[in-house]
């Protein structure tokens, strides 16, 4: 391992023990933790929204800069919208001002590896379109609202 992959591994481990965030993070029902207007703190828990507290100022920069460092990407002035996978396959969107006026957003959609059936999305109609869009390997839209299953059904 060099030593920008030992200073990045490094680097992610400390922000997911040391985290203002760590507490939902480690949450296995927490399946999003959200930092709107650069200090308040939302998650989703259960498919319900809870306001879980306030950051301290200046620290959703500090938490922004620990999550870019390890997957080598950057956020400024000139590109202020990041949309990445973490090492553990959850995606982070993180947006700063100018278009975040109110202070660093950041949003953090945890991963969750789950064998369901297909027919827990359809009945076999659905299921059966379905086997067919892949066995011809069509190109498919997989639209739906936050939550709804859609990287799941993937």
């Amino acid at each position: 391992m060099n030593v920008v992959a030992l200073d990045r591994a490094r680097s992610r481990d400390d922000w997911e023990r040391t985290s203002a965030l760590a507490p939902w993070l480690n949450d296995p029902l927490v399946r999003e933790v959200m930092v709107n207007a650069g200090r308040e703190v939302w998650i989703e828990r259960e498919g319900g929204l809870e306001h879980v507290g306030t950051l301290a100022r200046g620290e959703a920069e500090r938490i922004i800069e620990r999550i870019l460092l390890p997957i080598g990407r950057r956020v400024d002035h000139a590109s202020p919208v990041v949309d990445a996978r973490l090492h553990d396959g959850s995606r982070v969107c993180i947006v700063i001002p100018p278009v975040a006026v109110d202070g660093p957003c950041l949003s953090i959609r945890r991963f969750h590896v789950r064998d369901l059936p297909l027919t827990a999305f359809g009945d076999d109609s659905v299921v059966s379109v379905l086997r067919e869009v892949v066995r011809e390997r069509c190109n498919v839209v997989v639209a739906g609202a936050a939550s709804s299953g859609k990287t799941t059904l993937l």
